[in-house]
Order: C-alpha cells, then sequence, then structure tokens
C-alpha cells in the first residue's frame, strides 16, 4: 500500500496495522518478547512506545485547541522522517536511554 493521504486510506492502514499487530505478538516467544537492552529494544519494548506515544497523541489529536499548520500545507514523508532522523542523530546517546 502506498502512503496513506485521505481520511479514509489512514483508516484502512490502522486497521490493517492492528491485524498485522495481532498476528506477530502472540507468536513470538515470550522470552524474546522481553529480550532486549536500551541498545537493542525487544519487541515490548516497541509495544510500550508505541503505547506511550499514542496515549500522548491522541487527545491531542480529538481536541478542537491544535493550532492550524502556518502553511496549510503537510510536510511530505520524506520531511517528516529526515526531520525526526536528524532530530535522533543529534539528540546525545545518554537522552535518549532516558526517553525510552
Amino acid at each position: 500500500m502506498s502512503h496513506p493521504v485521505t481520511k479514509l486510506e489512514i483508516i484502512e492502514a490502522l486497521e490493517s496495522n492492528a491485524h498485522s499487530v495481532a498476528e506477530l505478538f502472540p507468536g513470538i516467544p515470550e522470552r524474546l518478547f522481553f529480550d532486549g537492552d536500551p541498545d537493542h529494544w525487544s519487541p515490548a519494548h516497541h509495544l510500550a512506545h508505541l503505547t506511550q506515544a499514542s496515549e500522548s497523541v491522541g487527545p491531542a489529536l480529538w481536541s478542537e485547541t491544535l493550532p492550524l499548520h502556518p502553511t496549510r500545507r503537510s510536510r511530505t514523508y520524506a520531511e517528516v522522517r529526515d526531520a525526526a532522523a536528524a532530530s535522533v542523530a543529534a539528540t546525545h546517546k545518554d537522552r535518549l536511554r532516558e526517553m525510552g
């Protein structure tokens, strides 16, 4: 599937991802599910991080108080990816560990 753009495409992608996750995680042996460290996250680390992010971002997305984007143009996937990569690269490793 290409990068979702419309509301319907985003909903379909989320539903597809939820289905994939529901199939993937039960098949991981428990010892591997929790086998990780701060440098090499386990599936449990990733799942906890995604859950925390969803709980943080979800209410903001549903609120009516988010400011309009100043240019009224969303960044492309590549722009967001590159900005995130640059931010992570510029962040000290100890800070990244603290943030999980």
